[in-house]
């Protein structure tokens, strides 16, 4: 059977503002830019435009038999956050369009996870909105 993969991932929306700026606020380094205007090159060879200046921040990637270590990707963000708690807070307070993604690919049909109340508790500090994305693909041993 393939393994789930799954991971977290911070987004801001700066706006009118190139996306570096959360990296010169905060010292800590995207694992994505996106900037307005620029094109991204589909697989099919298309072009499309960017709408948004977004800073992303996925700190790790995780491959499992299940999802049920899903809560440890949020867990990875809230460290990064706590460890900059006060620069953070200030983005946070600056730019209004802010969120985690949270995703998981599965290869079964089942698909449960849970957030314990003291990460949404510490969730809640930062005002973090939610996105989940949830795939679930066919199973290899399914025909």
């Amino acid at each position: 059977m393939k393994k789930a993969e799954y991971g977290c991932s911070l987004w801001i929306d700066t706006e009118n503002e190139h996306p570096n700026i959360i990296t010169e606020l905060t010292g800590i380094e995207a694992t994505s830019i996106e900037v307005k205007g620029e094109f991204i090159v589909r697989k099919n060879g298309m072009k499309k435009p960017l709408k948004q200046n977004l800073w992303g921040l996925e700190p790790s990637k995780r491959f499992a038999e299940d999802e049920y270590e899903l809560p440890d990707c949020v867990n990875d963000i809230i460290d990064i956050l706590d460890t900059k708690e006060n620069e953070f807070r200030a983005v946070f307070n600056r730019f209004n369009n802010y969120k985690l993604m949270i995703y998981c690919n599965a290869y079964t049909r089942w698909i449960q996870f849970r957030i314990e109340p003291k990460i949404l508790s510490q969730m809640a500090k930062y005002q973090l909105a939610i996105d989940f994305s949830i795939w679930s693909f066919k199973p290899d041993d399914e025909k």
